[in-house]
């Protein structure tokens, strides 16, 4: 269906209107030719005059057929009135330049040729006209249909071209917007590795600052000295190297031009090393535990990841703030999703040491990209507990479950 364009004809009024005006034309061309001495014209020829112009109401569809139906109306209306003075140049004008127009010149030009030939014929040869004169009528009457048949096709050509230019505007308009997004996609891929770059020389750094510091402290201690101050110091060069790896992979990722490059990185973190976030966190004194419900399975690498941030915020909690003897890390295997609980036994979301960071807040964070939720409220038998609901496999367009599910829960950090 073609969109209209306000201010614009409809075409079946254009049609229409051509078609009625023809007809007018022919029957004013009739009564004039026969004022001019014309054979009286009969009904026959009236009627024949207007059936001529009929078919024009369908031009735009069928263009040749309208020429052809067109053309044998004519020649019946010659048969029926042979003196009625009308020329083809009225009649056939609108079909002409329909069919040149619609890339049927040649046809256009043949039915010009057909009535000028014929109409010489007839006269010469059949009514004995002066040729001089009959030559000279017509060479005008040819000249205005070849005109008519030339402009219809010089209007499909400027229609093509201008489709062309628009063609090609789109085009370059495309290419230009290809253009703009690989731009981006380069500056952003030259943004990440200023990033890894600046990452890994800060977070090298520091870690590795730690890492001498904890040394020269396990090297000064003497045989008999304290053992937790011991413990605490490899727990902490521990800790430095894992973080250092964690590092590296995750500036890897940032820096890899391509999936190829980013699986060749050293691995990310993820439910197999929740056990070695339990030994470090032995190392503090808490008793530590891990669980596992369900048949495990191979995770995704992002929700694997999570599972692994989640547990690795909520110990640091439960070291820094609850106060706890024992913590427990469940890991429950669902038929579509993971869970990650992680419960202690310390003073619970209302003691007077209570996260003021943004760890929870990050965990909200990671639960809620991935489609699924994460909750921070008292346990049910004291101290204080968070359960992440992970869905397996990547959702894109779904809303995050509702992150507090309980009208106790935290505040975001």
């Amino acid at each position: 269906m073609r969109a209209r364009h306000p201010g614009r004809v409809p075409v079946v009024v254009v049609d229409l209107a051509l078609a009625v005006g023809t007809a007018v034309l022919l029957v004013v061309n009739i009564v004039v030719g026969h004022d001019r001495g014309a054979a009286p014209p009969g009904p026959v020829t009236y009627v024949t005059s207007v059936l001529i112009a009929v078919p024009l109401l369908v031009r735009r569809r069928y263009p040749l057929g309208v020429l052809l139906a067109c053309a044998v109306l004519l020649f019946a209306f010659y048969s029926w009135s042979p003196n009625a003075g009308l020329g083809p140049t009225v009649p056939l004008a609108v079909a002409l330049y329909t069919c040149a127009e619609y890339g049927r010149l040649r046809w256009s030009l043949a039915v010009s040729a057909f009535y000028v030939g014929a109409g010489i014929f007839v006269l010469v040869v059949k009514q004995h006209a002066a040729v001089l004169g009959v030559l000279s009528d017509f060479s005008q009457e040819g000249s205005l249909l070849v005109a008519i048949c030339l402009l219809g096709d010089a209007v499909r050509s400027r229609r093509g071209w201008a489709a062309e230019i628009r063609k090609r505007l789109r085009e370059a308009a495309a290419a230009a917007e290809a253009q703009r997004e690989r731009e981006t996609v380069r500056r952003v891929a030259e943004e990440r590795v200023r990033i890894a770059r600046e990452l890994h020389d800060i977070l090298a750094h520091t870690i590795s600052a730690l890492t001498i510091q904890a040394r020269v402290i396990a090297d000064g201690l003497r045989d008999d000295g304290p053992p937790r101050v011991r413990t605490a110091a490899e727990a902490i060069l521990a800790t430095s190297r894992e973080a250092m790896a964690e590092v590296r992979a995750t500036v890897g990722l940032l820096r890899a031009a391509d999936e190829t490059t980013a699986a060749t990185s050293a691995p990310l973190p993820g439910v197999d090393q929740v056990e070695a976030l339990l030994a470090t966190a032995r190392a503090t004194g808490l008793e530590a535990y891990v669980r596992t419900e369900g048949t495990p399975v191979a995770l995704p690498a992002t929700v694997a990841l999570a599972v692994y941030r989640i547990a690795q915020e909520s110990l640091t909690n439960v070291v820094r703030h609850a106060g706890a003897r024992a913590a427990t890390v469940t890991v429950r295997y669902l038929p579509d999703a993971v869970e990650v609980q992680i419960d202690d036994d310390g003073h619970g979301p209302s003691g007077a040491s209570r996260p003021s960071g943004f760890g929870l807040l990050g965990i909200r964070e990671r639960a809620a990209v991935l489609g699924g939720s994460a909750v921070t409220r008292a346990g049910p038998h004291g101290g204080f507990q968070v359960l992440a609901h992970l869905p397996l496999g990547e959702q894109p367009g779904t809303d995050p479950q509702p992150i507090y599910a309980d009208p106790q829960a935290d505040p975001p950090m």
